[in-house]
């Protein structure tokens, strides 16, 4: 079966973290993830709209207006097919700020061997005793708040504590020094890359793609297929391109936070 679009977006929603409370609310029109126990906009968003020319201002208002009220943040993701075409335009009207654009993209598990690490670097799969070290290298390198890394440590330790498997991590060392880190979320028939970021002084050396490389060598372990990736255009993006990842669909990732947080 060819991995189209929808497939594409799919992962997207497949690789939500769902909270105990946490509700998926699903039509082909509509999808939306509400958490009452979270103010996170990770685990409130809404991930496919479709509504009409005069609908739309209101469900908008009406949304943003109950998470509000609430404390909580919003995301929203503005795919192809999402509608009107003005959509994200009236998403920004209301504060909602553009976080990020994103290319799906999708390349086969290749066999071993794969290259090395940069000289004097080396990567390392993360153990439930790493989780602050994942908070401090995801705040660093995406060069955000200790709040940020507070959040990505906390996710980890609820991954670690869930005694699953499907969602790891890796760190990046460049020497004794802790430089960049990774995500895969396992799902049903393929690999999602998340998460991948590497401080800004040791960027341009391959730590990137020593991170995907790693992620790759354990779906290969596990007998999956096929990786795929929301990369950010300008930056992941033609490092994924270098390495065979082919474009399947894009998507902008709309995001505001409640007052205080």
């Amino acid at each position: 079966m060819p991995f189209d679009r929808h497939r594409m977006w799919r992962v997207l929603v497949d690789a939500l973290e769902r909270m105990p409370d946490g509700v998926l609310e699903e039509r082909a029109d509509w999808v939306q993830l509400r958490t009452p126990s979270s103010s996170h906009p990770g685990h409130n968003a809404v991930m496919h709209a479709e509504l009409g020319d005069d609908e739309a201002d209101a469900r908008i208002d009406a949304v943003v207006a109950e998470h509000l009220a609430r404390g909580s943040g919003l995301r929203w993701v503005v795919d192809e097919g999402s509608r009107p075409a003005d959509l994200a335009a009236r998403l920004e009207a209301r504060g909602l700020q553009l976080l990020g654009r994103g290319m799906g993209m999708i390349r086969g598990v290749d066999p071993p061997p794969y290259p090395e690490p940069p000289a004097g670097g080396r990567i390392v799969q993360a153990t439930a005793d790493d989780c602050d070290r994942i908070g401090e290298s995801t705040s660093a390198g995406w060069q955000r708040p200790p709040g940020f890394g507070h959040t990505a440590a906390a996710w980890a330790r609820r991954a670690f504590a869930s005694g699953k498997d499907d969602l790891l991590f890796w760190l990046a060392y460049d020497g004794d020094e802790l430089v960049g880190s990774c995500t895969l979320r396992v799902l049903p028939g393929v690999g999602y890359l998340q998460g991948a970021c590497v401080l800004p002084r040791a960027r341009g050396r391959g730590f990137y793609r020593a991170l995907t490389w790693a992620r790759i060598a354990e779906l290969h372990r596990r007998g999956i297929e096929r990786v795929v990736i929301w990369a950010d255009p300008t930056t992941s993006g033609p490092v994924a391109l270098a390495m065979g990842f082919q474009p399947v669909a894009e998507a902008a990732f709309y995001e505001i936070r409640a007052p205080g947080t």
